[in-house]
């Protein structure tokens, strides 16, 4: 039986609307992470600060009048509005008797996975600077829980990561 040219466009138009349009499961779309604030938004200092201030535990004793904060804050998110997922990158700039004070404070412990900033954070160490930091537990310094915190043995910079996941 021999199907005449003028009905194949029709019979492969038809196959067409019943084909499937994906075979197997559908895979779900990659959510994008996106950039949330960066304290290059913030102009000077004391911006950064008020921004910053309110992730810190006051138990810290991080005084505004001694730092510095540079940060990048990310968020990913599920559908138009729900954040699934912050993450929060930063830097805390101090005097060494300052970082040391904040350090007698934190609870050691051991290296922590990297994480690597997804945005413009060229402050932030690379994996090959990764292991001469020391880690510390977040909590103490940070509300947020999990993530890390981490400084080089003679630095004067706190280096902050905190995840958030809903």
């Amino acid at each position: 039986m021999r199907i005449g040219t003028r009905w194949l466009p029709a019979a492969l138009v038809v196959l067409a609307a019943l084909a499937p349009a994906g075979c197997g499961k559908k895979k779900e779309a990659e959510v994008p992470i996106m950039v949330y604030q960066t304290s290059d938004m913030l102009a000077t200092p004391a911006e950064r600060l008020a921004r910053v201030m309110p992730l810190l535990d006051p138990a810290a004793g991080v005084k505004p009048s001694d730092a510095d904060f540079i940060f990048l804050e990310q968020s990913r998110k599920e559908g138009l509005s729900q954040v699934r997922e912050r993450r929060l990158f930063a830097a805390l700039y101090l005097d060494r008797a300052a970082l040391a004070a904040v350090r007698s404070r934190l609870k050691p412990m051991g290296r922590p996975a990297y994480q690597p900033a997804l945005g413009p954070a060229p402050w932030w160490p690379g994996p090959d600077q990764f292991d001469g930091l020391q880690f510390y537990s977040t909590e103490g310094v940070l509300r947020r829980p999990g993530g890390f915190a981490a400084c080089y043995p003679d630095g004067e910079s706190l280096f902050l990561y905190g995840d958030q996941t809903r």
